[in-house]
């Protein structure tokens, strides 16, 4: 399962960044802080590193057309530092503070949740009609976010105040 995901994944990868950036910079815009000006996410990538599962159980189930795995997902891409540019995770934002622009990079990303993966299935091609998956407990997210340049932060604060 994890080699078709692996392969899926390079094909999907881009797409899906594409999708999750939009949706990611519309829900950090409505929800950022007084504060904080703007956020914007100039890039997104999860990488070249397909999530993966390390156990899988498969749920037995009246329904012969429908197929229920419990799953834990692992996903912990390589960070850009790790390997190169092109296959490495890379999510850079801009935060902008106080009529500066703060370049911050989310690095070292971790997530781990159980997940239910349903697939309902049909005899003709493509044979599976409808995926959905739900997670069984909540996600066990983890990163670290990195300032690409130097801030002294004493110094911001106060010439807002001059």
């Amino acid at each position: 399962m994890n080699h078709v995901l692996q392969r899926f994944w390079t094909v999907y990868s881009p797409d899906l960044c594409t999708s999750l950036a939009k949706s990611l910079e519309l829900v950090l815009e409505s929800t950022k802080p007084s504060f904080i000006q703007a956020l914007k996410l100039p890039f997104f990538s999860l990488g070249s590193t397909a999530p993966r599962f390390a156990h899988s159980h498969v749920n037995p189930s009246l329904d012969p057309d429908l197929i229920q795995l419990d799953l834990d997902l692992n996903f912990e891409p390589l960070s850009a530092d790790d390997y190169t540019e092109t296959t490495g995770a890379r999510i850079q934002f801009i935060i902008k503070l106080l009529k500066v622009d703060l370049p911050v990079s989310v690095r070292d990303i971790h997530f781990r949740s159980k997940i239910r993966l349903q697939m309902r299935l049909i005899p003709a091609y493509p044979y599976v009609k409808m995926v959905t998956f739900c997670f069984l407990d909540p996600p066990d997210v983890n990163f670290i976010l990195k300032p690409l340049i130097p801030l002294n932060v004493h110094i911001l604060f106060s010439n807002s105040f001059l």
